[in-house]
């Protein structure tokens, strides 16, 4: 009996995902291998997650001086003879 055209297409997407990961160096009949890459993706977010908080602050201190340095030439404008 041939094989059902669902049974084929099961085992050649599972073929191609086993392909996939062992390029990625993960073999995935291997638990440790599995966990390992899990965990090497949990930390590769976490370093993206504080990366874009980094760049979000960097940019909050950039705009505060530059609010800083606005304000602080208006108030030198408004009031030329109280520092010097």
């Amino acid at each position: 009996m041939a094989p059902s055209t669902k049974t084929v297409a099961e085992e050649a997407a599972e073929k191609a995902v086993r392909e996939t990961f062992l390029l990625l160096g993960v073999n995935v009949d291997d638990h440790a291998s599995v966990e390992s890459f899990r965990e090497d993706m949990s930390f590769s977010r976490g370093m993206r997650k504080r990366a874009e908080q980094g760049v979000d602050v960097f940019f909050k201190l950039v705009f505060a001086s530059i609010a800083t340095a606005v304000i602080s030439a208006v108030w030198k404008y408004l009031h030329p003879g109280t520092h010097s």
